[in-house]
């Protein structure tokens, strides 16, 4: 059952649940399959029942999973299933994150500082530092580049509803981006680091 696997398990072996080669994107022709053992109907029932899995993000388990790493891999992976298992996993963050939030607004009270009460209002923007600096140090996905971008990305999809879809980069070029209901983590990363400035 794909959907009692760990998350940070899940995550690294993804291609194995999915009957897929590590280094070998599967063809169009072997979707169905899977292309690691695609005669084997184990192998295959189990990629099905995965597959199955991406369609409620609520059986996908996440709790261990960063939001920037979510969305690096489901931005630099080349195979479209394991795309959409990092998409699902995606919006299962956001519905964990979510449900997060609305606790936290239930228990808030005067004691708590306007700063918190304002982030637990997710009355909140994400504003990514996109510079050339951000790409100096540590390795992807967890480059500080990596971590703005994904998680302005994810703000983008746990602010309250007024502030929902909106996000900000800071480089030579700043610009403000307004995502469409629905967008996916994939293109929202693209439309961030569509200008990576050196200034």
């Amino acid at each position: 059952d794909p959907s009692k696997v760990p998350s940070m398990c899940a995550s690294r072996k993804i291609k194995a649940l999915l009957n897929d080669k590590v280094k070998v994107t599967p063809d169009y022709d072997e979707e169905e399959t899977g292309n690691r053992d695609p005669y084997n109907e184990d192998r295959v029932n189990l990629r099905k029942r995965t597959k199955e899995m991406f369609q409620d993000p609520s059986k996908i388990n996440v709790k261990t999973l960063f939001p920037h790493v979510i969305a690096y891999k489901a931005t630099h992976s080349r195979s479209t299933s394991v795309q959409e298992f990092y998409e699902a996993s995606w919006k299962k963050k956001v519905m964990e994150t979510k449900e997060e939030f609305v606790k936290i607004q239930n228990e808030i009270s005067e004691e708590m500082g306007e700063l918190a009460r304002a982030m637990a209002s997710g009355n909140i923007v994400g504003c990514a530092d996109v510079s050339g600096s951000m790409t100096y140090c540590g390795a992807s996905p967890n480059t500080p580049l990596d971590i703005a971008v994904g998680l302005t990305a994810f703000i983008s999809c746990i602010a309250s509803d007024n502030f929902k879809n909106v996000a900000l980069s800071f480089t030579d070029v700043p610009q403000v981006f307004s995502f469409a209901e629905g967008t996916s983590v994939r293109n929202r990363i693209n439309q961030i680091t569509s200008r990576v400035g050196y200034s």
